[in-house]
């Protein structure tokens, strides 16, 4: 697979999921502390998907 469609795919399913999952662990994105977890956790969770996936297709 293609490397920017690739990214792209991996983009989506995390920004469909991971508000799903802070909304049902947190509740709400209301406050900005809240605001800042999603955010970091948010491009954590991108980094880390890449990465592993990028080790798991035999990428440097």
């Amino acid at each position: 697979m293609e490397i920017p469609l690739r990214n792209f795919l991996i983009c989506s399913l995390i920004a469909i999921t991971m508000p799903i999952l802070f909304k049902w662990g947190y509740g709400e994105i209301s406050t900005f502390p809240q605001w800042v977890v999603y955010s970091i956790s948010y491009i954590g969770t991108s980094v880390g998907v890449c990465l592993v996936a990028d080790i798991f297709s035999g990428r440097n």
